[in-house]
């Protein structure tokens, strides 16, 4: 099958499909002011819906709302959470006014339900919509950080303060282990946006599609999930700038328990080594960390005009500074909307143009592990003759330890990076009731990387050796092209409202990079822009590559969807996407994926006394996963040494597939005081792509030898509570105002199957992964992956003591003790799991006059961790003692001399914890009548993130770590893309957690 692309002929139809129809009604422009009627506040994201449609808008950061009605609307319903709905009748003014109050009737409100917005009331799926009231407070510089904690069911696991680091997102678990992990992110109808493309001060909303039937419109894109962002707009006749600033101050919130210069003496006396004491006091964590300062600054201009014109335009400035040495980024970004209607309102054409530059210095995070490894009595520098080969500075030499004083000023790694994202949208309104649209999208992504260590540096830099320095560049850009077009049609039968969404879609991804690199640097005067001074002399010297990449993929859509709405009391949807991709082997380039849903309002039906809502929700729909990279089931071309080799990967593999069923249940009783949702799912992943070792037989030779296949089969199923209740409500604006919301989740893995007939994983259907690389253990994995059991289990010995020499002792199969060096494979047995069985987070936000207070708390439990600190440095050998400074947690037994030559139970540790994460108060300042005519509003505010974490880990944070990157031990470079597989290694390269403490003014004109 071929998979054309033609925006052309596409757009063309579109255009003459809403010239050849009748005549559409006149319509008018609605706006106004949404607020709290007891206080006059205004309400941010009130739902504002042109009643007995599904026609609607959200209110803007003022409480401001504008909305083009058709010519027959009667009225407008207005709702925010916590508030009683309100319909206003329509009459010969544009300018309508909402004050809400509290009230038992049921909260409706917008949802984006993807491509098309829905009642909150009409919603069969699993969604949960944070809007910007309710996003994440403080120190926030990338948009994930909103949404931490506040989803049931989605996890964000920021491991590290790494302000350069991008987390590792997942909802409801694994979906995939070969394609996307994280979930689809579209921004205001685009697809595929990099979250880092949009700048957390310009979000509206942000729509978490959760369950199979809700993500089955995006098809194979959703297969982990879909998070979808809707920007901030300008609102019509008025005029509105606001200026935020925020100064944070980071620190260093928790690193591993070592020893100091005096504890290290006092061990190394005892142990009868002479010659480890270096007769200095030297805090290398103190040399190589700083306390970080950085500063947010934004600003945003938006309004409108009477005649259908709004705009809005944001510029944001982001200076983020890392509390490692030469860490940090500085961030500009800009965001322009114009939305303009024509004839007679009929049309409303959109557009949207982002773009995002970010110069960063990217630490090396090995810097912190020798920061607290070094020994801690010798000096940073030496004018020792033996040490001139390496700048001066002193190093011990040995297997992985480096000077870290050293690796953090004669190495650097820096970036660029550059997101533009332009898209234009216009609808067509032909009938009442149906409209055309049709969307393009552009968003090109570069990144240009430059990386070296200095001829005299150890770490990678090969000092003291033949070949000395190291350079590289590297380049890529991608570029994706993307057009839909949508018929939308709105009509009510009787009590039967009917909404039916059918489109056509395209997607273009191409990509190229190119890559150089070299050692044997006769001077590093230009740094990594020497990479062509090698004295190397042909490519095959040690040290030089010299790499290019391209790839092109397509894919084409056509989706359809039906709700139905009978007397907001039963409720359904079904949906149908058919995709065809150019990543999969021919006759396998299509697949189908499809939804169904539905709901009843059970409070209506059985009238229910003291139940102001309870609806039943039941869904079932299945979507897809590709694999992360392009032409892997193609021809292949091979390099060596100039000669160009043809072979052919036998791989003929198609689509991953996931089915899920959801049921879940929406309440709210005491006035909607008090609301929630409760739901279940299941899901079952199928044909799941995995790459298989050197298959006999094929023309591929060694490291190309593999093959991919559809060989695995995962289940997955948990349960998902969250809850608001509104505790106090104020009755005035002197009054305490108190909301807390809870929510709370549960996963569970099990992977049946990762194998077929042919070609099996391991042994027996066992493959054991993550090689530790440590001294001793290079050959030694942490992770046991098991056909029938669930993800994520840690596999080592059951420790058994020590005897009298200090030495190791393990429990084998029958349950004696013997010693380690006797341990078999068939001994080692499962010690822990890394993915947690429950995570909850908890937020309290309370008001009283001009004070607003909010406190959020968030927790993961049941999982466990490999410290791989404790396995590398707990032990008191006499020769680690003398080469590595000690670990000395709660755990440290100073009988156990056993170097690290396997993996035991004694350093997996429980990770639970609770978290402070963010705790803020504001104040609203009341202006003088002189200022007010400034400044509409103005806000001062001081917050504080990661206050405090109760756990009983010793490691640096006990935050579940979902994917594994390698060791990088003894100055080898990590995996550039993680293992999914190998689950709850806390790595000793990993960057420490920070603490941080912000304030902040908000001001309105």
């Amino acid at each position: 099958m071929k998979i054309k692309v033609n925006f052309l002929k596409a757009t063309l139809l579109l255009l003459l499909f809403a010239a050849t129809s009748g005549f559409a009604l006149a319509q008018r422009t609605i706006s106004g002011l949404v607020t709290d009627k007891s206080n006059g506040e205004t309400l941010i994201g009130a739902s504002v819906i042109v009643t007995g449609t599904t026609k609607g808008t959200l209110t803007d950061v003022d409480g401001k709302y504008s909305l083009d009605v058709p010519a027959d609307a009667t009225s407008l319903t207005f709702s925010f959470t916590g508030y009683s709905s309100l319909t206003i009748p329509l009459g010969a003014s544009n300018v309508v006014n909402a004050p809400l109050e509290g009230g038992t009737t049921l909260q409706t409100f917008v949802v984006n339900s993807g491509y098309v917005s829905l009642k909150s009331q009409e919603v069969t799926n699993s969604i949960t919509s944070v809007r910007s009231g309710e996003f994440n407070k403080g120190n926030i510089n990338e948009a994930s950080q909103l949404l931490q904690g506040k989803v049931a069911g989605l996890t964000i696991s920021r491991p590290s303060g790494n302000p350069n680091a991008n987390p590792e997102i997942r909802l409801r678990g694994i979906s995939t282990i070969s394609g996307n992990t994280q979930p689809l992110v579209v921004v205001d109808g685009i697809p595929g946006v990099s979250l880092n493309s949009v700048d957390p001060n310009d979000i509206l909303t942000m729509d978490v599609l959760k369950d199979g039937s809700a993500a089955a419109i995006y098809g194979t894109q959703g297969s982990s999930g879909v998070i979808l962002i809707t920007t901030k707009k300008g609102t019509i006749g008025t005029t509105s700038a606001e200026y935020n600033v925020q100064l944070v101050n980071e620190s260093i919130a928790n690193t591993p328990k070592y020893m100091d210069a005096a504890q290290f003496k006092a061990a190394n006396a005892a142990a009868g080594n002479a010659t480890a004491d270096k007769g200095n006091t030297t805090d290398w964590l103190d040399l190589v960390t700083r306390t970080a300062n950085s500063q947010t600054h934004s600003l945003s201009l938006g309004g409108g005009l009477s005649k259908g014109t709004t705009y809005r335009a944001s510029f944001n400035y982001r200076d983020a500074q890392g509390v490692s040495l030469k860490d940090g980024f500085k961030q500009l970004n800009g965001r322009f909307n114009l939305t303009q209607t024509a004839l007679d309102d009929k049309l409303k054409v959109t557009f949207d143009a982002a773009a995002t530059n970010r110069n960063a210095e990217y630490a090396f995070d090995e810097g912190f592990r020798y920061a607290v490894t070094y020994n801690p009595t010798a000096p940073v520098y030496s004018t020792d003759v033996a040490f001139a080969p390496y700048g001066g500075y002193h190093q011990i030499g040995g297997f992985d330890t480096y000077n870290p004083v050293a690796l953090v000023n004669q190495s650097t790694n820096t970036g660029q990076n550059k997101r533009i994202n332009l898209n234009a949208r216009a609808e067509y309104e032909i009938l009442s009731g149906l409209s055309v649209s049709a969307l393009y999208g552009k968003a090109t992504e570069s990144d240009l990387n430059g990386t070296f260590y200095s001829t005299k540096g150890l770490f990678r830099g090969g000092a003291g050796g033949a070949n000395l320095g190291y350079a590289s560049r590297f380049t890529e850009d991608r570029v994706k092209d993307f057009f839909n077009s949508l018929v939308t049609y709105k009509v009510k039968v009787d009590k039967l409202d009917v909404n039916v969404l059918a489109g056509y879609e395209q997607q273009v991804n191409n990509k190229e990079n190119f890559r150089v690199q070299a050692r044997n640097l006769p001077s590093e005067g230009q740094s990594y822009n020497s990479v062509g001074s090698t004295n190397a002399t042909t490519v095959s010297d040690p040290g030089v590559r010299i790499s290019s990449f391209k790839a092109r993929n397509q894919l084409v859509s056509y989706l359809g969807r039906v709700g139905l709405n009978y007397d907001d009391t039963y409720f359904g949807q079904v949906s149908l996407r058919r995709d065809g991709s150019s990543m999969l082997a021919e006759g396998k380039k299509t697949g189908v994926f499809y939804s169904v849903s539905g709901g009843a309002n059970l409070n209506k039906i059985l009238k229910l006394n003291n139940v102001d809502n309870l609806k039943l929700r039941v869904g079932y729909g299945t979507t897809g996963a590709l694999p992360r990279t392009e032409y892997l089931n193609q021809t292949l071309y091979k390099s060596s040494i100039g000669v160009i080799e043809l072979a052919r990967n036998p791989s003929n593999f198609g689509w991953e597939r996931k089915a899920e069923l959801n049921a879940g249940i929406d309440f709210g009783v005491l006035g909607n005081r008090l609301t929630g949702s409760v739901d279940y799912y299941s899901r079952n992943i199928t044909d799941m792509l995995y790459y298989f070792g050197t298959i006999p037989g094929t023309e591929l030779q060694g490291a190309d030898a593999g093959l991919w296949a559809n060989a695995g089969n995962l289940t997955s199923s948990g349960i998902e509570v969250a809850v608001n209740y509104n505790v106090i409500k104020a009755k005035s604006n002197d009054d305490l105002n108190w909301v807390t919301s809870f929510n709370f989740s549960t996963l569970s893995s099990v992977l049946n199957k990762l194998s077929t007939d042919q070609l099996k994983i391991g042994a027996q259907g066992r493959l054991e992964i993550a090689a530790a690389g440590l001294p001793g253990t290079s050959n030694v994995n942490y992770v046991l992956v098991e056909e029938g059991k669930t993800l994520g289990q840690l596999y080592g010995y059951k420790y058994a003591g020590v005897d009298a020499a200090g030495n190791a002792k393990i429990f084998n199969k029958e349950g004696v003790a013997v010693p380690l060096a006797d341990g078999k494979s068939a001994d080692k047995v499962v010690i822990g799991n890394g993915l947690p069985k429950f995570t909850f987070g908890w937020s309290n936000s309370l008001r009283y006059g001009a004070f607003d207070f909010n406190i959020f708390l968030r927790g993961v439990l049941g999982h466990q961790l490999m410290n791989e600190y404790r396995i590398t440095y707990e032990n008191a050998d006499k020769g680690e003692t003398e080469k590595f400074n000690r670990i000395q947690t709660k755990y440290y037994d100073a009988a156990y001399k056993q170097g690290p030559r396997d993996v035991l139970d004694r350093f997996v540790e429980k990770a639970d914890f609770l978290r402070i994460d963010n705790i803020t108060l504001g104040y609203t300042l009341k202006l003088p009548a002189a200022a007010s005519n400034l400044f509409k509003n103005a806000r001062v505010f001081a917050s504080a993130n990661n206050v405090a974490t109760f756990t009983g880990y010793t490691g640096v944070n006990p935050e579940p770590i979902f994917v594994d990157y390698g060791g990088g031990n003894n100055g080898a470079e990590r995996a550039l893309v993680g293992d999914p597989l190998a689950i709850g290694i806390d790595r000793r390269s990993n960057y420490f957690t920070t603490r941080s403490f912000n304030i902040g003014l908000s001001l309105g004109f």
